[in-house]
């Protein structure tokens, strides 16, 4: 069960509305509602990849974990996946908050806790190719971890 304050949390394939999600975390105790947005930029496009059930619950945690740290009043998180072209948002987080300050530590809490500890990988497409960078280390980590925790069961 999710907490209250937390409004959206979605993996998805279609396109973020980022103005739908900061609307969805509006309160009457928030003076301040922060919207990060993580765009594509500097290659043809994004290709997102995730352990969706693994994905959710780790993002769903720290959802949680920045509403009890920040005071949040609202949450919303949306990532996407496939391909993600240039200039569009691979990810969009929006949180409410009392005030300025919470909103924004609560934004930045949640952006870099999703991007090290959530099983999403990123490669990246360009006209000579495509890499999936530090995430290569990351997958087969992921993968020996499932296989491991699916025999111990």
């Amino acid at each position: 069960m999710m907490h209250p304050s937390l409004r959206v949390l979605t993996l998805t394939r279609t396109p973020i509305d980022a103005a739908a999600l900061a609307c969805s975390v509006g309160d009457p105790s928030a003076g301040a509602i922060v919207v990060f947005e993580g765009v594509t930029r500097e290659v043809e496009l994004l290709r997102f990849e995730a352990y969706e059930p693994m994905a959710l619950r780790r993002m769903q945690a720290h959802a949680e974990d920045a509403i009890a740290r920040y005071s949040l009043a609202g949450v919303a998180i949306a990532h996407r996946l496939g391909d993600v072209p240039l200039g569009e948002a691979s990810i969009v987080i929006a949180v409410a908050a009392g005030h300025r300050p919470e909103g924004f530590d609560g934004c930045r809490f949640l952006i870099d806790a999703i991007k090290s500890d959530v099983p999403i990988w990123k490669q990246e497409v360009t006209g000579a190719g495509a890499s999936w960078g530090r995430s290569e280390t990351n997958i087969a980590s992921i993968e020996a971890s499932a296989l491991r925790g699916m025999r111990s069961t």
